[in-house]
């Protein structure tokens, strides 16, 4: 179904005009709708790997970088902050008397684990940590 010429013009965004010379279907107008919003633009390239532009231009400035190695993380300082910053926290939250009042957890075998950690022997950082988190949040939301 056609549009006539005065529809077409008034739903507003560019238009497209095929009259004049240099003019063969240039786009004129503003690019806001009727509405006064602009149309987003696209925050992506059109093609997959849009990204190999910039891989391309800096390969030659930093020459050993691996551009198309996985996605990787980074580690937080855990167990460093459990036996420093966080101690006296953490020995809060894992004295004897604290984990027995919920009864869930062995209270021997965490106060063990939290020991080796201290000590040094072993880093039990990433397993005293769900224990950690559960006592913080029973203390705050069931006592």
């Amino acid at each position: 179904m056609r549009l006539s010429a005065r529809r077409r013009a008034n739903q507003g965004g560019p238009r497209l005009h095929g009259r004049g010379p240099g003019s063969e279907g240039a786009a004129v107008g503003s690019p806001r709708g009727r509405d006064g919003l602009a149309a987003a633009a696209p925050l992506r390239a059109a093609r997959p790997g849009g990204k190999r532009v910039l891989r391309d231009l800096l390969g030659g400035l930093l020459p050993g970088v691996d551009f198309d190695r996985p996605k990787q993380g980074f580690a937080i300082p855990l167990a460093q902050w459990l036996r420093g910053p966080l101690r006296s926290w953490c020995e809060d939250l894992l004295a004897e008397s604290a984990l027995q009042r919920r009864g869930l957890f062995n209270a021997a075998a965490v106060r063990r684990v939290w020991s080796e950690h201290l000590s040094g022997h072993r880093d039990n950082g990433y397993r005293l940590w769900p224990v950690l988190m559960f006592q913080a949040w029973a203390n705050r939301h069931l006592d």
